[in-house]
């Protein structure tokens, strides 16, 4: 049992590090900010679950059966795919469901300069049609 509470706090303290180190380089990558910051937190959450849950954490591995002696020797394998793994799936998460609509964005921002060059233009032949009779006016 003590080995493998220590295979559980090194397991939690890599995928909670390798978590926060993704989430990181991610914040740099230009529309995927939220992101980044969503796996930082995770990453810290997994490192503070190594802390202060160690033997509750340590009762979750056993009950899902990683109490084997692969685990123990290898457990910062096991957290680095791990977190690598949550990091694919929160990725494929947010590209899904919180893409941003930039085609839409774009059109509608094309069909708004669109109809504020119409309205200026209308206004435009609007005034030359007012003081187009100006000229003829002072001649008479």
């Amino acid at each position: 049992m003590f080995f493998m509470i220590l295979a559980a706090e090194s397991f939690f303290f890599y995928s909670g590090a390798c978590l926060f180190v993704l989430g990181i380089i991610t914040c740099f990558i230009p529309r995927h900010m939220r992101l980044g910051i969503v796996s930082m937190l995770i990453g810290d959450a997994l490192f503070a679950a190594g802390i202060a849950f160690l033997v509750k954490s340590t009762d979750i591995l056993i009950s899902l059966g990683l109490e084997t002696d692969l685990f123990i020797q290898h457990n910062s394998i096991f957290a680095v795919v791990f977190s690598i793994i949550l990091y694919v799936v929160m990725f494929a998460v947010f590209v899904k469901f919180f893409k941003r609509k930039k085609k839409l964005t774009a059109e509608k921002d094309m069909e708004s300069h669109e109809n504020q060059n119409l309205s200026l233009k209308k206004e435009t032949t609007d005034d030359a049609a007012i003081f187009a009779n100006v000229g003829k006016e002072n001649k008479e």
